[in-house]
């Protein structure tokens, strides 16, 4: 039975007594089932695959991300090695020596968006004991000094003045530059000092030193050069020895989406994409 025969044997079996009249509101309500059965019907047999329509398909949410991180042999993407001959403190003390606290930092680019993997730094000890903690810090650029941090992180390692220090989290950093600083942890009375050594072949900005507490008496008391202005290292540098292993990253949805923000995405069955 075609349609139109379906709503005329429907509706046109009954007469209301008013002339010109032919439905009730009963009538009405069976009328509007019958068109939206029809244009069901109509859905599922105009698909040329047989296949039924998704008019109204759940959303999928998509969460962006900033960049994110491509698979490498983790190349070392910077590196200073020409030795100075000479290096400079950058050591957490403890008990009565916690004034003498002070960091060295050094800058490196990086030209692409980059995923860290692991520092290797080279430095010395003259107490004979080897540091077996490091702290590693690494600061945003603030007008060619250190800056905001943006990564700060503790190593335990098996004792030795020249460690490589692999990054748990390996933080991704846009194209840019910045600051690493490494930090012996090791106590002054039983183990002595340990020295970050200067390299020649230092480029971007000279190594930064800082000693808050003021124990070495050279108006360091934040970020300032370390071989000009706080005189340390006996003033060799510019830079100091170490190499930063990263992998490339990808730039993903941020890049399309401001601040970050949320990324709605309807997909339905035909593969159309709407974003939001």
């Amino acid at each position: 039975m075609n349609m139109t025969k379906l709503i005329r044997n429907t509706f046109l079996k009954t007469k209301s007594s008013k002339p010109g009249v032919y439905f009730s509101a009963r009538n009405l309500v069976a009328l509007v089932f019958i068109i939206l059965l029809g244009i069901s019907h109509s859905n599922l047999s105009g698909q040329s695959t047989g296949q039924p329509k998704m008019e109204n398909p759940m959303p999928m949410i998509v969460e962006p991300m900033s960049l994110l991180p491509a698979p490498c042999g983790n190349p070392a993407i910077f590196s200073q090695t020409v030795y100075a001959v000479n290096g400079g403190p950058s050591q957490d003390f403890s008990g009565a020596f916690d004034a003498g606290d002070c960091q060295l930092a050094d800058d490196f680019p990086l030209t692409v968006p980059s995923q860290l993997i692991s520092i290797d730094v080279i430095g010395t000890n003259n107490g004979g004991i080897n540091p077996s903690q490091y702290n590693v810090y690494i600061y945003d650029d603030a007008s060619g000094l250190p800056g905001n941090l943006i990564y700060s992180e503790l190593h335990n390692v098996t004792a030795t003045a020249t460690p490589t220090l692999d990054l748990s989290n390996c933080p991704v950093l846009s194209a840019g530059t910045y600051w690493v600083s490494v930090q012996a942890v090791m106590d002054f009375v039983c183990c002595g000092q340990w020295f970050w050594s200067t390299a020649t072949d230092g480029t971007g900005n000279p190594f930064a030193w800082q000693n808050p507490g003021g124990l070495f008496m050279n108006g360091c008391l934040s970020w300032a050069y370390g071989a000009t202005t706080c005189g340390v290292a006996g003033g060799t540098g510019p830079g100091v020895l170490f190499s930063i292993n990263s992998c490339p990253a990808v730039l993903s949805l941020s890049s399309v989406a401001p601040n970050c923000r949320d990324i709605n995405v309807s997909i339905d069955i035909d593969g159309n994409a709407t974003f939001s």
